[in-house]
């Protein structure tokens, strides 16, 4: 049970890091004028 919540809780973070990270990105390359 705990394995698998610390399991669901890890893919939540990574997947929240990946959005914040295309986010970022994004933003960056509109502040560049790419």
């Amino acid at each position: 049970m705990y394995r698998y919540m610390m399991k669901e809780l890890l893919v939540i973070v990574a997947g929240l890091s990946v959005c914040a990270f295309v986010i970022l990105f994004f933003l960056v390359s509109a502040a560049h004028g790419v």
